[in-house]
This record gives C-alpha cells, structure tokens and sequence, in this order.
C-alpha cells in the first residue's frame, strides 16, 4: 500500500485500539476479565462513543480519508463494520450488558468486519 501522512494519525490509532477489542474472539477476557483487559478499551460504550459521538465515522468514513483513513476501501469498512454494530442494536436495543451483546449470533458479524477492517489498517505504514 502506497505511504502516505495521515494529518492525525492519532485518530487511527484510536480506531485500531477499537477495531482490535471488537475483533477480539476472546472479548470476555478482555470485557468481563477484569484487570485481565488493562488494555483494550474497556467496554463497548467507549467504542461506541467513538464511532458514534466523538467522530463522525458512523455517519461519513469518507470524510475521514486522508484524515486518518488511508483510501476508500478503509471507509468502506469502517462503514461495513459500523452497519454490523447497527444491525445489533436496532434489533436489541442498546440496555444490554457488554457481555449480552457479546453472546448474540449478531456479534460474528461484528467480530469479521472489525477483523477486516483492522488488516486494512495494519497493513498500511506512516511515511517518514
């Protein structure tokens, strides 16, 4: 993948410490291990503030291109992955405990797109 500067390249490292706790297969180790998870992000809730309220990802990756995504094909996924996380709470609601989500057929889905996505995002390097 061409090298190229991100101007924040911080927001990308954000959402590859997001993006890898969602593609975590063992999400309950790190969400329901307690100190076990010392670093992955938490919970969902800050994964989904970041998707949802502190960047404008969940409604416009693209925006974000040149920004903190490399091209396209990372909006692209990053749009893939946010409708998974959608899909999972339009259909239960968003009062569930961590761990329920965790537990529904639903979250396969989100688990492969965030796998996904976090190859594309670890493939690209910074350029000097």
């Amino acid at each position: 993948m061409e090298h190229t500067k991100l101007k924040y390249p911080e927001i990308r490292n954000n959402l590859k410490e997001y993006t890898r706790d969602l593609a975590n297969v063992d999400i309950g180790e790190l969400w329901g291990g307690g100190e076990q998870g010392g670093n992955s992000s938490e919970n969902i809730e800050y994964i989904l503030h970041f998707f949802f309220d502190d960047t404008s990802f969940a409604d416009d990756p693209s925006g974000y291109v040149g920004l903190a995504l490399v091209d396209e094909d990372e909006a692209r996924a990053v749009k893939q992955l946010v409708v998974s996380l959608n899909t999972l709470f339009d259909r239960y609601g968003t009062d569930l405990t961590d761990m329920e989500y965790v537990g529904k057929p639903e979250w396969d889905n989100v688990t492969m797109r965030a796998r996904c996505l976090l190859d594309m995002l670890e493939t690209w390097k910074a350029s000097d």
